[in-house]
């Protein structure tokens, strides 16, 4: 999980030091797939379906 974690991180820390701003979806994406590539293929399907799932689960876990 740590390497993931790191990877992501990279990915979003690249957003920022480059001003990458017209790449933002893709490593967004990137980010997201680091982490799990199951819900990056949901986001790819689907990106409401993914929100909305995201979003019940911090309903969970406050």
């Amino acid at each position: 999980a740590d390497k993931q974690l790191v990877n992501c991180l990279g990915y979003l820390i690249e957003l920022h030091y480059f001003k990458e701003k017209h790449k933002c979806l893709g490593i967004t994406w990137n980010a997201i797939h680091a982490i799990s590539p199951e819900l990056a293929e949901l986001v790819s399907n689907d990106e409401r379906a993914a929100h909305d799932l995201i979003e019940d689960l911090k309903k969970i876990d406050s």
